[in-house]
């Protein structure tokens, strides 16, 4: 992907369940996301988790730290910021988050799951889900980077 600028469509694959392949994205690349939302739940968190378990935020972006409402019944709807992988990232493995939710989600609640994540030395490859309260009432869909140096 050297050079291209990816749009990450939904951040996942479309069936869940096939055999997760890793993707691969160079530092300059720009990613741009885009989501379909074909349940009734009306929030999303957008975020990726690095081999240090340091959390990135993509939507919402800092300083909001509350999920954006986003649009039910919404096919490959774009989000208008894009993110340049050289800026605030570095070569390694990085899981991208999509989180729809019936409520508001807070950033802490992120951090709390990021945190009992690193204390449990969850790779990244297995980390497919981030443990936040309420899941009876969230639908998670991850997606495996792997990022390299120009």
């Amino acid at each position: 992907m050297a050079g291209a600028s990816p749009l990450v469509q939904s951040v996942v694959p479309m069936d869940p369940a096939a055999p997760e392949k890793l993707t691969r994205c160079g530092l300059e690349d720009v990613l741009k996301f885009a989501y379909t939302n074909r349940s009734p739940l009306p929030y999303l968190f957008l975020c990726g988790l690095d081999e240090r378990y340091e959390l990135k935020w993509y939507e919402p972006h800092p300083p909001r730290t509350t999920s954006v409402e986003v649009k039910r019944d919404a096919i490959d709807q774009t989000i208008q910021r894009a993110v340049r992988l050289g800026v605030n990232h570095k070569a390694g493995a990085l899981r991208l988050f999509a989180i729809f939710s019936a409520r508001p989600l807070e950033a802490r609640e992120l951090e709390a799951a990021a945190a009992a994540a690193k204390r449990a030395k969850t790779p990244l490859a297995k980390l497919s889900a981030l443990a936040l309260e309420g899941a009876a009432s969230l639908e998670q869909r991850s997606l495996l980077l792997q990022l390299s140096a120009p």
